[in-house]
């Protein structure tokens, strides 16, 4: 750990393995240290930055309440790191390297607004809905009780973005190890679904807070009670987003292996 502050106001403290944290993330931490759900302390990583509402490599504990906005975004967003199933030798020299990385390229869709051209089947679409006491698939989006997220064009290019890796920061990388095999690397989350779903909760938790005169810090930072309606519903559309970023993952890291089958039948 860097350092310790105590927070202004008689917020609790904040705790930074972070040197030197930018302003803008740090007014954010203060913000934090003061908000009347956020309890024991609030931690700042190495790699602490400003984000919306709370900075990127930041953590906090909640009391019976979530904060979409400091779950984030991109919901899910996470690394991945697989050892292949090829060795450093199968691909020695540039040209395997590029053929390699030509053939992901055409069949892993990258940065934004770029999808697949045909619905990805995924059990995962089916077990939501059956979450929601509904039959796949799902073709009525205008009957009740459905999340207000949930609308045709969100979930149609939710089955399209599965096993893509987006834009932004997102990327996929070859390294070796020191015992000579290829692992593959890679950065993405749920897409344009987890965006959708932390957008209509985070407007949800604003409407909330404002109708209770919520002593909230600034509406970016907008909470849910774990136990109320909503809540319960976040948590559920969250989860669904986090293993939709696990599959995508998963998704684009098949398509190496299965190129890496091939390269090895062709040596």
């Amino acid at each position: 750990m860097k350092w310790v502050k105590e927070s202004e106001h008689k917020g609790i403290p904040i705790k930074s393995w972070c040197q030197d944290v930018e302003p803008g993330a740090l007014d954010q931490a203060y913000a934090l240290s003061k908000h009347p759900v956020v309890v024991r302390h609030v931690a700042l990583m190495p790699d602490a930055h400003q984000g919306y509402g709370m900075p990127i490599g930041g953590v906090i504990a909640c009391d019976n309440a979530v904060i979409p906005n400091a779950v984030g975004v991109d919901i899910g967003c996470g690394m991945g790191a697989v050892k292949t199933n090829l060795a450093v030798s199968d691909i020695d020299g540039l040209p395997p390297i590029r053929e390699l990385l030509e053939y992901i390229k055409h069949r892993v869709p990258v940065g934004e607004g770029n999808a697949h051209k045909h619905d990805r089947d995924w059990s995962g679409f089916h077990e939501y809905l059956e979450s929601l006491g509904l039959e796949w698939p799902l073709s009525d989006f205008s009957r009740a009780g459905l999340p207000g997220w949930l609308q045709k064009n969100v979930w149609a290019l939710a089955m399209k973005n599965l096993g893509t890796l987006g834009g932004g920061n997102h990327f996929i990388e070859l390294q070796k190890s020191e015992s000579g095999d290829v692992w593959l690397m890679l950065h993405s989350g749920s897409r344009n679904l987890g965006y959708q779903i932390a957008s209509h909760y985070h407007k949800r938790a604003v409407d909330l807070n404002e109708h209770w005169h919520a002593d909230i810090p600034n509406k970016h930072l907008a909470f849910l009670p774990a136990d109320s309606e909503e809540g319960m519903a976040y948590i559920r559309d969250m989860n669904f987003a986090l293993a939709y970023a696990r599959e995508n993952r998963r998704l684009m890291m098949d398509v190496f292996n299965i190129r890496g089958e091939q390269a090895k039948e062709k040596a």
